[in-house]
Formats: structure tokens, C-alpha cells, sequence
């Protein structure tokens, strides 16, 4: 394996960061552009790939696979408004979680809020890898409907919202009004009959 000789970069429009501190590898940025540019080693030979996939694995699947050395960690920009970082980033080491290799986020934890208002299907969604298998719901039945929103499919989280409406169990009948209608024509009835008996 040929040895680096100076830092590399690769730029574009989402910044990853890669580094391999076991096997003295620099760090890289990564992006998801198809037209980065890479730098080259001073013999002209194109560098060594980066181990980090080019976007966020925490889009896409739930289990995204991975081979990289445990050490390596592959950072992106975290652009979920509700992250408590001052430079928010998403940061991702390959781990076998029992079944096999996947990308693991071991950057801070966090559950964002649902929006204030409804999405739109199709909204975009940068909180899908915080968000989970989480969904939000708007809507307190006032039409007899509530909005289901969520970010992700069967497997998939997914970088724009889902969103599906649903009816709303029609409210049962009040057992209290039922009583007293009842009772009042049970009223009516008994003085009717008590009336009948008067001579």
C-alpha cells in the first residue's frame, strides 16, 4: 500500500470527515456531489478512497452496511434545526450491532420536535436519522380527521416526509343524555298512567 504523502480533500456540497487514526491515515472530507475533485498523490496517481460512504448513511437504509475498520469515523454536517450542537455533526463508526456490520451514529443523541404545522408530502426532512421509527400526528379530530407524518418506510429513513391522513373513530353516544331522555319518558309515562287511574 503506498503511503500518503500530504492531506487530501475532497470537496463539495456536503462535507463528510473521515479519519483512520490506526492505520495513520489523514482525515478526508467526502461529499455527495458526482462532481468532486480530488487532489493526487505528487507522482499524479489518484488517492486512496475514502472508507466513509458519500452521504449520510443515516438516510436511506435502516441497517446500512458497512466494512471499515472500527476506528474510522465518518462525520456530515447535521442540518436538523432542533440539534443542541454548535456545530452540529453526524458522526458514524462501522459496529456489529448482533446480526452483522452496519454505519452506527455515535455522535450526541437527540429526539427533535414535530413541526408546529403539518408537512407537506415531499417536504424535505433533515431530521429523518434523529427521528427514528418516531412519527407525528396533527389534528385533534375537530373534522373528524388526523394527519400521520413520518420519515421513513418499512426499512428506510428517508430525507422527505411521508404524510397520510386518516379518520378519526366517530365519539361514542353520551350515556348521560341517553339516561335522562329515558328517564323523562319514563316519567311521562308513569304520570300518565297515574292520571288515568284518577277518577
Amino acid at each position: 500500500m503506498q503511503r500518503l504523502r500530504a492531506p487530501f480533500v475532497i470537496t463539495a456540497l456536503l462535507g463528510v470527515g473521515c479519519s483512520d487514526d490506526a492505520l495513520g491515515v489523514p482525515s478526508a472530507d467526502v461529499g455527495s456531489n458526482e462532481t468532486s475533485t480530488t487532489d493526487a498523490n505528487a507522482d499524479g496517481a489518484p488517492l486512496d478512497a475514502s472508507p466513509c460512504p458519500t452521504s449520510d448513511p443515516g438516510f436511506g437504509p435502516a441497517r446500512a452496511p458497512c466494512s471499515a475498520e472500527p476506528s474510522v469515523r465518518c462525520s456530515y454536517a447535521d442540518e436538523c434545526p432542533d440539534s443542541p450542537e454548535k456545530e452540529p455533526k453526524n458522526v458514524y463508526a462501522c459496529m456489529d450491532d448482533g446480526v452483522g456490520l452496519r454505519w452506527t451514529r455515535v455522535s450526541i443523541d437527540y429526539t427533535p420536535k414535530c413541526p408546529t404545522v403539518s408537512p407537506r408530502a415531499g417536504d424535505p426532512c433533515p431530521c429523518a436519522p434523529h427521528l427514528g421509527y418516531m412519527a407525528c400526528n396533527f389534528g385533534l379530530c375537530e373534522d373528524d380527521t388526523r394527519t400521520y407524518a413520518a420519515c421513513r418506510g418499512i426499512d428506510t429513513f428517508d430525507r422527505v416526509w411521508t404524510v397520510q391522513g386518516f379518520l378519526c373513530n366517530p365519539p361514542e353516544p353520551d350515556a348521560g343524555d341517553a339516561g335522562d331522555v329515558s328517564d323523562a319518558r319514563d316519567a311521562s309515562d308513569a304520570s300518565d298512567v297515574s292520571d288515568a287511574e284518577t277518577p
